[in-house]
């Protein structure tokens, strides 16, 4: 990858990095390090014919469902509030503008395209998947 055969790099991320919600420090942190990140390996790797892209998605609709281990980190925070998994997911697609979640194949069929020579002009940028939770 890069020199004469061009590459990619994707990365994916919550939506926590431009928010700022008590109670998650870490992961706020952590998910605006990640978007920071991409930003400055794309500057490196640039040069060297490599992409950098980060898609931020939100809970993905039917990822529990899949078998992902979001389970098992929603499971607490829908305890908390007396609700199954699938309720609290489906609550989550009530915070966004489009009032549903991304769904598995939707966020797939986005990184095919950023992995593509069609998206051969997008490096050091975060892709928008929250279905409108962040407007960043």
């Amino acid at each position: 990858m890069g020199g004469e055969r061009a590459g990619a790099i994707l990365t994916v991320v919550a939506p926590a990095g431009p928010l700022a919600v008590p109670g998650h420090l870490g992961h706020i942190v952590g998910c605006a390090g990640t978007e920071a990140f991409v930003k400055a390996l794309a500057s490196e790797l640039g040069p060297k014919n490599i992409r950098v892209v980060g898609v931020r998605s939100h809970a993905i609709a039917d990822a529990v469902q899949a078998g992902s281990y979001t389970r098992e980190v929603f499971t607490p925070k829908a305890q908390a509030m007396g609700l199954t998994v699938e309720q609290w997911v489906g609550g989550a697609a009530h915070s966004t503008m489009l009032n549903r979640l991304p769904t598995l194949a939707q966020v797939a069929e986005v990184m095919t395209f950023l992995a593509s020579d069609n998206a051969s002009a997008m490096t050091a940028t975060m892709v928008n998947v929250t279905a409108g939770t962040t407007t960043s």
